[in-house]
C-alpha cells in the first residue's frame, strides 16, 4: 500500500512538469457482476420466509474525482460507492421487513496515457483500495456477515467531449465542461459469503470459504467535469499534401535543400 502511493504521487509530480490541465467533477457509475451464490442463499431464504428479494447482478452509484491531463499522461485520484439493495414487504410473517445490500466503497488511483494528440483519449490501469460489505435488517439495525477490505486492480479507456451549455456567449472560446465516458474492468479476490447462509438460513454446519463469490465486474461511469488550469500543449497535425501537386523524386529534394 505504501510503495503504490509513492509510485503514484513521485509519477503526479512528474507529470506537473509538463504543460497539464486540472479538472474535478463526478458522475454516475454502473457495474454488472454475476453472484450466483448469494442470489442461491437468498432465494432459499425467500422460500424459507415467504419474501421476494430480487436477485443481485449489479451496483449503481458514484464516483468523484480530482487529478490533471498532462501531454501524453493522465492521473486522477478519486472515490466511490457501489450499492445494490433489495428489499421485501410480507406482513403475515413474523420478519415482516427483509432488507439485503451489498455494497463497495473505494479510493482509487487511475494512471493512463493518451496515445491520440490533442485528443481527451486515454488508456490505462487503476487500483482501487476498498471494502466490501453485505448487510441485511428485518426491520431494526443492519447485522453485517461479511465486510472485507481489498484491493481490486482496473483497466480502462477513457473519452472526454467538450461542452459549452450555460456558459455565456462571449465565454465559449475559453470555458467549457467535459462529459467523459469510462468503460473498465474490475479485477476481485473471491468474495466469502458463508457467514450470509448462516444468518440468514440458520445453516449451522457449513464450514467458512465453502461458499464463494467473485465479484469482478465489468462496468461504466459518465461523469461531468469542470477543467481548470493550463492546457495541454497541442501538437499542430502535418499539413496535407496538395493532391494536385506531383510528388517531388529524392534528387529534387536534396536539390531544394541545397538551394535552401
Amino acid at each position: 500500500m505504501r510503495f503504490l502511493l509513492t509510485t503514484f504521487c513521485t509519477i503526479f509530480l512528474v507529470s506537473q512538469q509538463l504543460v497539464a490541465q486540472w479538472f474535478v467533477g463526478g458522475g454516475f457509475a454502473q457495474n454488472f457482476k454475476n453472484m450466483p451464490t448469494l442470489n442461491t442463499i437468498v432465494q432459499k431464504f425467500n422460500d424459507n420466509e415467504s419474501h421476494t428479494l430480487g436477485k443481485f447482478n449489479n451496483m449503481s452509484g458514484y464516483h468523484f474525482g480530482i487529478g490533471n491531463y498532462s501531454t501524453f499522461m493522465f492521473m486522477e485520484l478519486g472515490m466511490g460507492n457501489m450499492i445494490r439493495v433489495q428489499k421485501s414487504h410480507n406482513p403475515t410473517q413474523l420478519k415482516e421487513n427483509a432488507l439485503i445490500t451489498t455494497n463497495f466503497t473505494s479510493v482509487s488511483m487511475l494512471m493512463g496515457l493518451r496515445p491520440i494528440p490533442n485528443q481527451y483519449f486515454v488508456v490505462g490501469v487503476g487500483t482501487h483500495f476498498g471494502a466490501c460489505r453485505i448487510r441485511y435488517s428485518f426491520g431494526g439495525n443492519f447485522q453485517t456477515p461479511v465486510l472485507t477490505y481489498t484491493i481490486a486492480p482496473e483497466f480502462f479507456v477513457d473519452y472526454a467531449f467538450k461542452v459549452r451549455f450555460l456558459l455565456k456567449k462571449e465565454s465559449r472560446d475559453k470555458m467549457y465542461y467535459m462529459i467523459r465516458i469510462h468503460p473498465y474492468y474490475q479485477l476481485q479476490f473471491p468474495l466469502d459469503v458463508t457467514k450470509v447462509e448462516k444468518q440468514l438460513n440458520g445453516n449451522t454446519l457449513i464450514k467458512g470459504k465453502e461458499l464463494q463469490d467473485n465479484w469482478s465486474n465489468f462496468g461504466i461511469r459518465i461523469g461531468l467535469y469542470v477543467p481548470f488550469g493550463a492546457l495541454p500543449e497541442k501538437i499542430e497535425p502535418r499539413p496535407k499534401r496538395d493532391p494536385n501537386q506531383p510528388r517531388l523524386t529524392r534528387k529534387q529534394i536534396r536539390e531544394k535543400v541545397k538551394m535552401q
